[in-house]
């Protein structure tokens, strides 16, 4: 490959350059403020590498009665744990896959630097970063859905139908509803609702709501929930 015809294909290397380039994965994290930064990106890349060296180094050792893939294979599942870690569950959303995944890839790239393969540790490294930051603004310019629970409580001359319809006509693609009767008097519905927007943060349900719980004196109180 090309850039192994220029560096040197030694273990002090490898470990340099996976340190690199695990850094720089790294340092894209902590600029987004993710919990995996800089110091675990590099020390997962490094520590990747250099089982991989003795992966390899073993087999040498023994006159190839070890099986140098073995060690090898444990850090792709073994670096799971590591990425359950910066996975937390909030409220009803999940947060930290991509830095989980981003723990992943410099495993994957420390692994090639410990085999030497420095070409394809190097492109990995320009993918992922590319991946990370770029594809932010991307994702910026077309809408996604996102999904909300819309609950009420009032009572029973609620009229669900009504309901639906003032959601639809505010951009809420309406997906079920439940009905939950209490007592002679009160009602509970609960709408499982979409809505299209580019940011989350441009999720109008506070306005939907209010206006909504103005609309009718038999709305006793309404919520608006991540789902």
């Amino acid at each position: 490959m090309i850039v192994e015809q220029y560096i040197p294909q030694t273990p002090f290397i490898a470990l340099i350059l996976s340190a690199l380039l695990g850094s720089i994965i790294g340092i894209e994290r902590d600029i987004r403020g993710r919990a995996a930064g800089l110091r675990t990106n590099l020390v997962v890349a490094l520590g990747s590498t250099l089982f991989t060296l003795i992966s390899s180094y073993t087999v040498i050792a023994f006159e190839g009665s070890s099986d140098p893939t073995r060690i090898a294979a444990q850090i792709v599942s073994g670096i799971g744990f590591l990425g359950a870690g910066v996975i937390i569950k909030s409220g009803l959303s999940i947060k930290g896959l991509t830095s989980a995944a981003s723990l992943w890839l410099v495993s994957a790239i420390g692994m090639a630097a410990g085999f030497h393969y420095y070409t394809l540790a190097l492109a990995t490294t320009i993918l992922g970063v590319i991946s990370l930051s770029l594809l932010d603004y991307l994702e910026r310019t077309y809408k996604k859905d996102y999904y909300r629970q819309v609950s009420l409580t009032g009572s029973t001359d609620i009229n669900a139908n009504t309901i639906s319809e003032f959601l639809i006509a505010r951009g809420c693609r309406v997906q079920s509803v439940n009905c939950i009767i209490k007592g002679d008097s009160e009602i509970r519905l609960i709408y499982q609702v979409k809505i299209h927007v580019k940011k989350e943060y441009q999720d109008k349900g506070f306005e939907i709501t209010k206006e909504l719980k103005e609309s009718s004196p038999h709305i006793w109180e309404i919520r608006w929930e991540k789902r």
